[in-house]
C-alpha cells in the first residue's frame, strides 16, 4: 500500500484483503508488534495473554522460551465460556516449544506440520492453501455442534526468506516508480508472491466461514514485518521509512502490522461495528 507501488487495485496483491476490509461487517487498521523481521512467536503471545513480551525480561528475546506452566491467556477463557479450542501450525511442533507452551496456554487440541504431506508444499514451505484447506477441513468437523469453537491458526508460506530458489521460479516482479538493484527485486518478488497467497487463503476461508450458518467472528492480522534485505535494505532502495528512528512515526512504522475484524453474514446482524471505538493503530 506504499506510494511507490504503482499496481492497479486488482493486481493489488491486497485485493481481496482490501476488500474484506471495505466490508460494512469488517474494521481493519494496524496493530504494533513486539519485533522486526522476526519474533512470531511473540505476537502470538502478546495477543493471546495480553502480555507484552519486551516487559517480560529486559534480557529475553522470546516470551515461549520462559513458559514452563500454565499461564492465563485467552484460551483458558474460553474453555470456562464453554468453548473447544484448537490450534494449527504447519510449522514443526518442537519449534519455539509450540506444543508444550500451547498446553500451557490452554489449547486443547494442537496440529502441526505431521499432519501435512509434500503435495502441500508450495517450494520450501507448506502453502497458506493448503493451510487453509486442512482448517476448513477441521472446522467441517467442529461447527455445527453444541459446543462453540475457538481456532487459531498460524501460517507460515511467506516465511523469511525470499530467494527466487524458494518457489523453484521467478515470480511476477511488482510495478514501481523507482528502481531497484536486482537483488533487492528478487526479494521483493518473491515477498509479494506470498503475500498474494495469503490474500488468497484469506479470501477462501471467508468465502467458506460465509458459507456456515453458525456465527464466526475472524480476526486476522500480522506477526511483523518482514525482513527485506540487510540493514533494511529493500526498504531503503524503495524509500519506505522502514527502520527509521529519527521520529516516533517511524520509529512505530516498523513495528505496524495489518489486521482485520470479521464477521460472517450469520453474524453480522448482531455486530454493531460502528460503535467500535477503535483507532486506526
Amino acid at each position: 500500500d506504499e506510494d511507490v507501488f504503482e499496481y492497479t487495485e486488482e493486481d493489488n496483491p491486497l485485493h481481496g484483503f482490501h476488500v474484506l476490509a471495505e466490508s460494512p461487517r469488517a474494521r481493519s487498521g494496524h496493530i504494533a508488534v513486539s519485533n522486526f523481521g522476526a519474533g512470531t512467536a511473540n505476537t502470538e503471545f502478546d495477543v493471546l495473554t495480553g502480555i507484552q513480551t519486551n516487559m517480560v525480561s529486559p534480557t529475553n528475546i522470546s516470551s515461549f522460551r520462559v513458559l514452563h506452566k500454565s499461564i492465563n491467556a485467552l484460551p483458558w477463557d474460553y474453555q470456562q465460556a464453554g468453548y473447544s479450542t484448537l490450534f494449527t501450525h504447519p510449522g514443526y511442533s518442537w519449534f519455539y516449544n509450540r506444543e508444550n507452551v500451547y498446553q500451557f496456554l490452554g489449547m486443547e487440541k494442537r496440529i502441526f506440520d505431521e499432519s501435512y504431506t509434500q503435495e502441500d508444499r508450495k517450494g520450501t514451505m507448506i502453502s497458506d492453501d493448503a493451510f487453509a484447506e486442512h482448517l476448513i477441513g477441521e472446522l467441517d468437523q467442529r461447527l455445527g455442534g453444541e459446543q462453540p469453537l475457538f481456532a487459531y491458526g498460524v501460517t507460515i508460506q511467506n516465511h523469511q526468506s525470499y530467494p527466487y530458489a524458494k518457489y523453484g521460479f521467478e515470480p511476477e516482479k511488482p510495478p514501481i516508480s523507482t528502481t531497484i538493484s536486482d537483488d533487492a527485486m528478487e526479494t521483493l518478488s518473491v515477498y509479494m508472491e506470498g503475500v498474494r497467497d495469503s490474500t488468497a487463503m484469506l479470501t477462501k476461508l471467508c468465502e467458506y466461514l460465509d458459507s456456515r450458518e453458525e456465527p464466526v467472528l475472524l480476526v486476522f492480522y500480522g506477526d511483523h514485518r518482514p525482513t527485506l534485505g540487510q540493514d533494511y535494505g529493500v526498504y531503503r532502495e524503495l524509500g519506505v521509512p522502514i527502520g527509521d528512528d529519527d521520529t516516533w512515526e517511524h520509529v512505530l512504522k516498523t513495528y505496524e502490522t495489518p489486521y482485520l475484524i470479521w464477521a460472517n453474514e450469520a453474524y453480522a446482524p448482531y455486530c454493531d461495528f460502528d460503535a467500535l471505538e477503535l483507532p486506526e493503530t
